[in-house]
């Protein structure tokens, strides 16, 4: 589980693992795509010991910090 601000829906929402729709394997982690409470996807980067400017690093405007 994990926060994320929802640019959609502009409001910052838990997101369970019932949410997640998939993970893709890159360079030192994974790129979890879910879907928020209101119906829009999102996505983050995970990776152990990983920051916000290693999220933004791999997706760019994309990043949701994970919490």
């Amino acid at each position: 589980m994990f926060v994320h601000h929802c640019t959609a829906c502009n409001t910052r929402q838990l997101t369970f693992e019932s949410q997640f729709t998939s993970a893709t394997p890159v360079d030192g982690g994974f790129v979890a795509t879910f879907t928020c409470w209101c119906g829009d996807t999102g996505q983050t980067w995970v990776s152990p010991g990983a920051d916000a400017a290693d999220a933004e690093a791999v997706l760019g405007s994309r990043t949701l910090v994970a919490a």
